[in-house]
């Protein structure tokens, strides 16, 4: 499917690149890197990748892998030194499309985010058009409904998020979503205030415009749309993840990378919002709520760090 790039703030999508390498003897380029797992290499994902010829994966770059941990795998890849870097990145997009759909879901390549790569945007707006189209906004909601508390915590109220995972529920579900999120925040600033600054504006920022083109998308129908909005709160749970200095493997945008993917897959098998689909959310937004409350989480929200 295409992907209308210029519907989209574009200074905001991350622009992926190539580390650096080294020339090696035979004069091809060396790079090397560590790609981070959603979850542990499984038994079944370590004999598909010690089955496959990957060498065979992508057009003039081979590759040799090692595992390193539960949920790293440490990448060399080689190349002809004059391959352009875009190039590179196409190539590379096969192999990690392979390690994606058969050894684990990947979380991180070298220090990038998936979300920044073109390939994991493209395989992120197919899951969705995957879901029946009743069912989409559905997705959409499910995604901004997680970060509520975080919205919720912008305005130093109470998060509501049960009520909203509640009403998902009703047959006008739609519109009360699209009520709540549109009026959620207050206007960023008046005319004549300075800018704000700080991390707490950052997600302030990025949540503006998930909200502005979930909304959006709920209505128009657009599949690019509804996946830039969750894109868009992933970034912002980034963010959060920076000032609270969550744990190695429990940070809120790592349990959101693998919470809307299973939503999709889930939601593209049955139509509906399962109990076990709104639980998991609640479960999320409950410790999120919970994280939010801390005095140094609270007062960087506010602009106060």
């Amino acid at each position: 499917m295409g992907f209308d790039w210029d519907s989209f703030d574009a200074v905001q999508i991350g622009v992926a690149s190539w580390p650096p390498d080294e020339v090696v003897e035979d004069g091809r380029a060396r790079t090397e890197w560590l790609l981070h797992t959603l979850r542990d290499v499984s038994s079944e994902g370590l004999r598909a990748l010690s089955t496959q010829d990957l060498s065979q994966l992508a057009s003039g770059m081979s590759f040799e892998v090692g595992v390193l941990g539960p949920r790293t795998l440490a990448v060399t890849s080689f190349c002809a030194a004059d391959m352009p870097g875009p190039v590179r990145l196409g190539a590379a997009a096969r192999f990690w499309t392979f390690i994606d759909e058969h050894v684990s879901r990947i979380s991180m390549i070298g220090e990038q985010h998936r979300v920044v790569f073109p390939e994991f945007m493209r395989q992120r707006r197919q899951l969705v058009e995957n879901i029946p189209r009743p069912a989409r906004n559905a997705w959409l909601w499910l995604a901004l409904i997680r970060s509520e508390p975080l919205l919720a915590a912008l305005r130093g109220k109470q998060s509501r998020s049960d009520r909203l995972l509640s009403a998902l529920r009703e047959s006008d579900h739609d519109a009360k979503m699209a009520d709540y999120f549109a009026h959620v925040l207050p206007p960023a600033r008046g005319a004549g205030e300075k800018p704000p600054f700080g991390q707490g504006h950052e997600i302030r920022r990025l949540m503006d415009m998930a909200i502005e083109f979930g909304i959006r998308g709920t209505r128009n129908g657009s599949v690019d749309s509804m996946a830039y909005s969750t894109e868009r709160a992933f970034d912002a749970l980034c963010v959060l993840d920076r000032i609270a200095g969550s744990g190695a493997g429990g940070e809120f945008s790592t349990q959101e990378d693998i919470a809307w993917f299973d939503d999709a897959v889930q939601l593209a098998e049955s139509g509906i919002v399962t109990s076990a689909m709104n639980d998991r959310s609640l479960e999320f937004c409950v410790q999120l709520a919970k994280v939010c409350s801390r005095k140094d989480v609270s007062a960087a929200l506010r602009g106060e760090e």
